[in-house]
């Protein structure tokens, strides 16, 4: 038996879930039974006739899998009737002694969808909780309670891989008919944020005065969508989001600018009001939504070109870093998981 089990993770938790599948399979058909490869620009697909079973593991964007997660499966080879599964970590919280469920949405399915239209025997689909990381929203979890978290989502992976190493079908479970009953629901927010939010959310980014110009950020980058401009890290549009420049900056240097996106948002919002609702309310919402991205983009380009040009300015970066909440928010990744393993190469990623 031959596993191949690719794995996009930003913060570790996914890779973390990745590992648990892992020993479980080694413990059950030997060392080397399942091998982890990133899901990254530039990384390989798998071979046609190398494997007998395939698995792809993402994080939750929206209530879908991420861009990356999308053109991966998309790109795979034929599967030929070979097995594979899907799973996907959500976002986890810990009220007490109570884990509330997450919310992947349509994540697991979708890529579960799309492997069975390739050809591939689709026998497993899950979603499971991990410790909330969108740390431009929120502080990341303290450790006791991530730790919580991961303790209480430990047996659930490992009794997944376990029914699929042992052939049973792991498909339609309460989970996975809760994940559909709220994600067609919340397609729409999914769709605005593969469409639009991801890309609005990557021109937030920035690094405050603490930067030492390291590039650690831009090489880690999984999406490749970090460059260094004139010795400062600058986001492109491939941005996914994925909070590992936050986690991982040795500096806590990285920031999402909360009063720069209020700024933006403001520049954006106001000149189409007007004309949007106007659009809007004559019967005309794709044609005022179409305009509002265009607009979207012809202006965030230039704006986070300027803005980046500025933070250039001891003054100008000090303010937008002591207004935006990141500043203050606990930073956060998993501890097990160093920055090499997330950065793993073809086979091991330990």
């Amino acid at each position: 038996m031959k596993i191949d089990l690719y794995v996009m993770s930003g913060t570790g938790n996914t890779l973390r879930a990745a590992r648990w599948c892992r020993e479980v399979a080694e413990a059950a058909h030997g060392p080397d039974t399942l091998a982890l490869h990133p899901i990254a620009d530039g990384a390989a697909l798998p071979t046609p006739g190398e494997v007998s079973a395939v698995g792809i593991m993402g994080p939750t964007h929206g209530f879908t899998a991420p861009w990356s997660v999308l053109r991966f499966a998309a790109r795979l080879p034929r599967g030929q009737g070979r097995p594979a599964f899907t799973l996907f970590t959500r976002a986890g919280l810990v009220v007490g002694r109570w884990h509330p469920p997450g919310l992947a949405g349509t994540a697991a399915l979708l890529i579960a969808l799309i492997m069975a239209l390739k050809g591939y025997r689709v026998v497993g689909v899950m979603s499971v909780n991990m410790p909330s990381n969108w740390m431009m929203i929120h502080p990341a979890l303290r450790l006791e309670a991530a730790e919580a978290v991961r303790a209480h989502a430990e047996p659930k992976v490992k009794a997944f891989a376990a029914r699929l190493l042992r052939g049973a079908p792991t498909l339609w479970t309460l989970n996975n008919l809760y994940e559909l009953s709220l994600g067609l629901p919340l397609l729409p927010i999914s769709l605005l944020y593969l469409f639009c939010g991801r890309f609005w959310l990557a021109k937030l980014l920035f690094a405050n005065m603490d930067c030492t110009r390291c590039g650690l950020c831009a090489k880690s980058c999984p999406s490749l969508a970090i460059e260094m401009r004139d010795g400062r890290p600058f986001w492109r549009f491939s941005c996914e989001s994925c909070m590992r420049c936050l986690a991982y900056c040795p500096h806590q240097a990285i920031e999402a600018g909360h009063s720069w996106a209020a700024l933006t948002y403001t520049l954006w919002a106001l000149p189409l009001g007007w004309a949007g609702w106007r659009l809007w309310s004559s019967a005309h919402p794709w044609t005022a939504a179409l305009l509002e991205m265009a607009w979207m983009f012809a202006l965030l380009a230039p704006l986070y070109a300027a803005f980046h040009w500025g933070l250039k300015r001891r003054w100008l970066n000090r303010a937008f870093t002591y207004t935006t909440l990141t500043r203050w928010f606990r930073k956060a990744h998993d501890p097990q998981v160093r920055l090499s393993a997330l950065l793993m190469r073809r086979g091991r990623g330990r």
